[in-house]
C-alpha cells in the first residue's frame, strides 16, 4: 500500500522564470517514497494558470479558472495526477 503524502501549499516553492515568457512561475522539487495510488491537485489563482508535473502538462482545460469578481470568489480545478507522480524525485511548475 501507497504512504500517504501531503503535498498542502507551494509556499515554500522556488520562483523561477520561464525563457521568452513575461508570465511569473513557481516550481517545487519533492520526493515520493513509492508511485501514488491516487493523487489530486487543486488549483487556484486570481489570473489564468498552467499547472506542469514532472514536464508533462495536467489538464487540457485552457484559460482556466474561468474569470470572476474576485472580490466575490474565487474557482479552482481539481486533476487527477496519480499517473503524473512516480517514485523518487517529481516537479510541479505553475506559470501564473
Amino acid at each position: 500500500m501507497a504512504t500517504p503524502f501531503d503535498f498542502t501549499g507551494l509556499a515554500d516553492a522556488k520562483w523561477i522564470g520561464i525563457p521568452g515568457s513575461p508570465a511569473p512561475a513557481v516550481a517545487k522539487a519533492f520526493s515520493l517514497p513509492c508511485a501514488p495510488e491516487s493523487a489530486s491537485l487543486a488549483v487556484t489563482g486570481i489570473g489564468f494558470y498552467e499547472a506542469w508535473i514532472n514536464g508533462a502538462r495536467v489538464g487540457r482545460k485552457v484559460l482556466d479558472p474561468t474569470p470572476t469578481d474576485y472580490t466575490k470568489r474565487v474557482f479552482y480545478s481539481t486533476y487527477d495526477v496519480a499517473a503524473m507522480l512516480r517514485p523518487g524525485k517529481n516537479e510541479i511548475r505553475i506559470l501564473l
